[in-house]
This record gives C-alpha cells, sequence and structure tokens, in this order.
C-alpha cells in the first residue's frame, strides 16, 4: 500500500487548485472529473503529462510518500484495527514533512465516519513529537473529499 501527501503554502493552494481545473478543461474534461490511478488510460495519456509537468515545474509542490507491505501487518499483535494502523501510517508520513518554525494545516481524504475522533488523536500525537502542546504547529487536520480537491488528486496519480 502507498499512503502519500503533497505539500504547498497555503497561499498557493487556490492557483495551484485553479490551474489543475483549468488543464482538466484544456482537455474537454468536466470540472468534476476526479484525477485518480485506477482511471488513467491511453486516451487521456496527454492530460496526465500535463499534469504531471505541471507538479513537477511548480516549485511549491512537495510530495513525500510511504509504502508498507501490507501481507505483513499483525493487527491482533500490535492490539490495534486496521483504520488504526492506517492513522499510524498518516503519522509516519507527517513526521517527515514537518518543519519546526511552520505552521500548517492538513488535510486528509475522508475514509470512514469515526475520522474526526482519529483526526484528533493524529494531531495530538504530532504536535506532541513536536513539543508543541498549544497545538499552535499543526493549526488543524481535516477531512475532505477528495473528488472536491484537485491537490490532493494529485496524490493519487503520483503514487
Amino acid at each position: 500500500m502507498a499512503l502519500g501527501a503533497i505539500s504547498c503554502p497555503r497561499e498557493k493552494t487556490y492557483l495551484i487548485n485553479k490551474r489543475v481545473r483549468e488543464i482538466k478543461k484544456e482537455h474537454n474534461l468536466p470540472a468534476t472529473f476526479e484525477i485518480k490511478w485506477s482511471k488513467v488510460a491511453k486516451q487521456r495519456l496527454p492530460f496526465y503529462i500535463d499534469l504531471l509537468n505541471y507538479f513537477f515545474d511548480i516549485d511549491d509542490l512537495g510530495v513525500r510518500i510511504i509504502i508498507a507491505n501490507k501481507a505483513n501487518l499483525d493487527h491482533n499483535g500490535h492490539n490495534q484495527t486496521h483504520d488504526e494502523w492506517y492513522y499510524k501510517m498518516y503519522y509516519l508520513l507527517l513526521t517527515k514533512m514537518i518543519r519546526t518554525g511552520i505552521t500548517y494545516r492538513v488535510c486528509l481524504d475522508r475514509k470512514d465516519s469515526l475520522g474526526n475522533t482519529r483526526i484528533k488523536k493524529l494531531r495530538e500525537c504530532l504536535c506532541n513529537r513536536e513539543y508543541d502542546f498549544r497545538q499552535e504547529i499543526i493549526k488543524e487536520i481535516r477531512e475532505v473529499h477528495s473528488d472536491r480537491v484537485p491537490i490532493i488528486q494529485l496524490v493519487d496519480l503520483i503514487i
């Protein structure tokens, strides 16, 4: 399994999302078309190449991906559910992206109805790791529907 995150300055998110929507329009795709690896098809190859070129041309975008071998998971041995393991992977993914002196707002793809409780715990753990007991470094972590957020859709394509 691969789990990834894209980072960018908050003030650039509007322009980046707008440009991704423009690329969709240039390729005669509706604004609602969701960018997903599973939708990559030969007839849309120019669209995906344009997206990847845009990603690599923009200095404001960064990506981090972690890969886990799900065949070796032992949830019972670690006293965890699969969903709890999933949020532990988010923790591992995000810890390498957080820098002292910078504030973050994290958007996660909505996974399940129990996300709010797990997100609060994830934020608490990430802040504690940074000795940020007032939770000022990570301003928020929230769930979004990835089909509405082009930047998040780019992660799926890059993975």
